[in-house]
């Protein structure tokens, strides 16, 4: 199952602090503390190919479901960025969209990032990942009015 920006928005539009869907020649420039956004790898002249979010807790957390480094444009946004090196996502998998739908909400709910990365998910990539982050997804509706901020 592959997720479009639209699909992803629709996700997350009730958090204040949510920044939007962005391919990588479109993110914002600016952010402050508690923002966090998606993007895609690609420019936007390109269909898109993987989903990647970034999470400002202070210095800007990269978190690519493959564990890859982060692309120049992310450099140029965040120079002291942190960065997950674990790949959750089996190179199978086409849930990139839902991992960055999980990152995301759980950091604008509160839940510290390590938490996310070292407690909630396998420390490799697994069905045992995929799955956990397709039951998030579908309950990730925002149908009511925005949530707060985190800051």
């Amino acid at each position: 199952m592959t997720t479009s920006n639209h699909d992803l928005e629709a996700r997350l539009a009730c958090y204040k602090k949510f920044l939007g869907v962005f391919s990588i020649d479109t993110i914002p420039k600016k952010w402050k503390l508690g923002d966090a956004f998606i993007t895609n790898i690609e420019p936007s002249s390109k269909g898109g190919s993987h989903w990647v979010c970034m999470l400002n807790d202070g210095l800007g957390f990269y978190i690519d479901p493959f564990g890859l480094p982060a692309p120049e444009e992310i450099i140029k946004l965040s120079p002291r960025h942190h960065a997950n090196h674990i790949q959750y996502q089996s190179v199978n998998s086409k849930r990139c969209g839902m991992y960055c739908v999980y990152f995301v909400k759980h950091f604008l709910e509160g839940t510290p990032v390590y938490d996310m990365l070292y407690k909630h998910l396998t420390p490799h990539a697994s069905k045992i990942n995929d799955d956990l982050v397709l039951k998030e997804y579908l309950r990730a509706r925002c149908y009511h009015e925005q949530i707060g901020s985190r800051a």
